[in-house]
């Protein structure tokens, strides 16, 4: 059994043993890769009920630093970029 986390900016707000999953991880890959390859070091991103931000309300912000770690194997973080590129908006002003 692994533990994995997710932080925000710092914040836990995931931390949770992957007993806790409705679906194995050896199941999620099964699916997976019946229509595609999983390569070796593929990290896969899920979520679990007590993960959900929606009931809260506290939604991923510009610039926020999201961190997840899967307990002694590997953690990636990513800085999140919600701004509209320039070519987004002047598609929108043509529309």
């Amino acid at each position: 059994m692994l533990k994995y986390m997710t932080r925000v900016d710092g914040v836990t707000k995931q931390d949770t043993p992957t007993s806790d999953m409705i679906w194995s991880v050896r199941r999620i890959l099964q699916h997976l890769s019946q229509r595609s390859t999983v390569r070796a070091r593929t990290m896969l991103m899920t979520s679990i009920t007590n993960g959900v931000e929606y009931f809260r309300k506290d939604f991923l912000k510009d610039s926020d630093v999201v961190e997840v770690e899967i307990e002694s194997l590997v953690k990636l973080e990513n800085t999140m970029n919600l701004r509209q590129s320039e070519s987004e908006l002047d598609l929108k002003a043509m529309l």
